[in-house]
């Protein structure tokens, strides 16, 4: 999109219907012992305080009867990402003339910016599971000078 000087260039990626079950790995590596720290989506078990939880009940040592498969921890993939967003403005001729400059672009880039989707908060739609490396982020601003 262009107006007025400014331009706008969006790109949007995602799947429209995708189930995923997070490995019993993921959930073994959380509670494999009482020496292992816990993380804090790994708290979200049932209390009475908590009854929406996500677990049933804390696992320690394996605890195979809540980690075996099961719809309850299949989730739902499907997402959208805003990819790459660029927003520039092109300050006029008349004004970059005067200092000798044909043409000046000021620009912002970022990448993987926004993702929106139904997934549990430990992983990410697009990776293999929770223990894959996150996807980068990267803002950047810049200027086309043209002479």
């Amino acid at each position: 999109m262009k107006w007025k000087g400014f331009d706008l260039d969006l790109f949007f990626q995602g799947v429209g219907k995708r189930d995923l079950w997070i490995s019993t790995l993921y959930y073994l590596t959380q509670y494999s012992n009482e020496w292992v720290g816990i993380s804090k989506v790994a708290m979200d078990y049932w209390r009475e305080d908590n009854p929406d939880a996500f677990f049933p009940r804390p696992i320690i040592s394996g605890a195979t009867d809540v980690t075996s498969v099961q719809t309850r921890f299949l989730q739902n993939a499907a997402y959208i990402r805003l990819k790459q967003l660029t927003f520039g403005y092109t300050i006029p001729q008349a004004f970059s003339k005067n200092i000798g400059i044909e043409r000046i672009k000021l620009f912002f880039t970022g990448s993987n910016l926004w993702t929106g989707t139904k997934m549990i908060k430990i992983s990410d739609p697009e990776l293999e599971g929770p223990s894959a490396y996150p996807m980068y982020k990267s803002l950047s601003l810049g200027a086309n000078i043209n002479f």
